[in-house]
């Protein structure tokens, strides 16, 4: 019962944490940033009929079955000159329209909270089982928000290029919502007080 409620709380603190960061509190007020011609852009996006998907630019080199090693050779120059030399930028492409902060965008968000709350709430019963303090299931929570900002924005930086500013804003956004989530979790799901057995007991 517990890890049940432990679960629906987290998912709460987790949805209500990012609709106030992204709405509320100033912690994504630099994170993206409009285009000076928006409609100049996506006219020239449209134009060359992209399905849905995820484009990077420089794009890297396509070889023939039949290159030769020079051919692979120069192509690869020509990919790092242009990488050096920039524009380096990635396309997020859908071509079909969705509705901003529509219902069915907003339950999946929660869906997704509640089962990532699910499973630290899961582990941290674990630990609560074996006699773990608050200090440690609340940190074994964060630490796992620190994780995901390494494994998952920190990989986009590193290998996308993705910008220092948007980097900075979602792990400090994950790292604040994680930590707070594992206050809740940490509060529910306790370290149960064994009985203490007395010597007279045992020797009865």
């Amino acid at each position: 019962m517990r890890l049940l409620l432990a679960t629906l709380a987290g998912g709460a603190v987790c949805y209500i944490w990012g609709v106030l960061a992204w709405l509320a509190l100033p912690v994504h007020s630099q994170t993206m940033t409009e285009l000076p011609d928006e409609a100049a852009v996506t006219s020239a996006l449209e134009a060359q009929n992209l399905v849905e998907g995820v484009y990077a630019v420089p794009g890297y080199p396509e070889m023939a079955d039949d290159a030769t090693a020079e051919d692979q050779t120069a192509a690869w120059e020509e990919f790092t000159k242009a990488h050096q030399a920039g524009p380096v930028y990635s396309i997020y492409y859908r071509p079909k329209g969705m509705t901003p902060m529509g219902p069915d965008t907003m339950g999946k968000g929660f869906a997704l909270d509640l089962l990532a709350a699910g499973i630290a709430a899961f582990i941290v019963s674990q630990l609560a089982a074996n006699g773990a303090s608050f200090f440690v299931r609340w940190r074994t929570v964060f630490v796992m928000g620190l994780f995901t900002c390494i494994v998952a924005y920190g990989a986009l930086w590193n290998w996308m290029a993705f910008p220092d500013r948007f980097t900075i804003d979602m792990m400090l956004d994950v790292a604040i919502c994680w930590s707070l989530v594992g206050l809740v979790i940490a509060s529910i799901i306790r370290t149960e007080e064994k009985p203490v057995v007395s010597a007279d007991s045992e020797n009865r």
